[in-house]
């Protein structure tokens, strides 16, 4: 009898490249699975489930400071408060002897109430929005921008370059305590009357604005 052969030895992956002994094993070894250890029943973890884990954690916590969030609470003028104002400036103008319009806006620069006398200019319809847009948005009267671009401030001349503004007397913006919730203009009168007559408008509401 001839000698019998010997089976083909098989070898492991790479051995002969790599120069590693033949127990090494016989397939490729995962190395995201291999050295990354769960802490969990001492498993192994792939790097995508401990990035998946993180982004959780980090989507939880945002999603925490969100909930801790306060809703903030605003006020505004009611229209019937915008009706009273203009009304009374206007009659106020009217008592003087002057004709005028006479504009309420809410903090978002909308009309609430504009009224434009019989024998007012079509600028003072335009003019006494400015003014009340102008007193609202920087919460201070419209006259203070005129005082400070005729001092030279730089900071008036350039606030008074943007889209309506106005730097004459009659804006004022209207305040519940310290919070302003709205303005209002009024133009036509000239010679400070149209600020009396704004005034007028603010004082016939007070009592509701304390």
């Amino acid at each position: 009898m001839g000698r019998r052969k010997k089976p083909p030895m098989v070898e492991a992956w790479g051995h002969h490249e790599s120069g590693l002994p033949m127990g090494w094993p016989h397939r490729p070894l995962n190395w995201t699975t291999h050295f990354f250890k769960s802490p969990l029943r001492g498993k192994t973890m792939p790097i995508t489930r401990k990035s998946a884990i993180l982004l959780s954690c980090t989507a939880l916590a945002a999603f925490a400071a969100t909930a801790n969030a306060q809703v903030l609470t605003r006020h505004s003028i009611p229209i019937e408060m915008a009706k009273t104002m203009a009304n009374v400036a206007q009659e106020t103008c009217e008592e003087l002897g002057y004709s005028i319009s006479v504009h309420v806006v809410d903090t978002a620069g909308d009309t609430l109430v504009a009224y434009r006398g019989e024998d007012s200019g079509v600028h003072t319809f335009v003019n006494s929005f400015r003014k009340a847009y102008s007193a609202m948005t920087f919460r201070r009267p419209s006259a203070e921008f005129g005082e400070r671009w005729a001092n030279g401030e730089v900071g008036a001349q350039l606030q008074l370059m943007l889209p309506d503004m106005a730097g004459q007397q009659g804006g004022f913006p209207v305040r519940l305590g310290d919070e302003v919730i709205g303005g209002i203009g009024a133009s036509g009168a000239g010679m400070g009357a149209d600020a009396t007559c704004v005034e007028a408008g603010i004082a016939a509401v007070a009592d509701q604005l304390r």
